[in-house]
């Protein structure tokens, strides 16, 4: 029982840190993105320049509206262009940040669990 609790952590945390790496990266893009052109710039080229790793995981449809969904955001934002590119860079220790509590929940979890399954397991032999 333990070494599935704990199986099952490696599992979740496994999980947890590649959701976390995703995040980072596309954050980290987006924030080169608008470093380099502004919003006009991400709305127009940059998104149909997706990196290499994202770009075979996109139907050319969904592709096409994700444009154009980047285009309206552009033109709403575009005078805040500078200023989230600067933002998008700080959020990615944030993202870390927060994978840190996640993992910190998780060990908790499992520890406790690991604790639990002892005590249990120790009141049935007395049983």
């Amino acid at each position: 029982m333990k070494a599935l609790i704990w199986v099952l952590f490696g599992f979740v945390a496994l999980l947890w840190t590649g959701a976390a790496v995703l995040a980072a990266e596309l954050t980290q893009w987006a924030a080169s993105e608008l470093a380099a052109g502004g919003a006009t710039a991400v709305a127009g080229e940059a998104v149909a320049q997706l990196p290499a790793w994202l770009a075979a995981w996109i139907d050319p449809a969904l592709l096409r509206t994700l444009q154009d969904a980047a285009l309206w955001i552009a033109q709403v934002l575009r005078d805040a262009a500078p200023w989230l590119g600067s933002a998008l860079g700080w959020v990615v220790p944030v993202i870390w940040f927060v994978w840190g509590l996640g993992v910190l929940g998780l060990l908790l979890i499992a520890g406790g669990s690991h604790w639990l399954a002892g005590w249990a397991s120790g009141r049935l032999r007395t049983a």
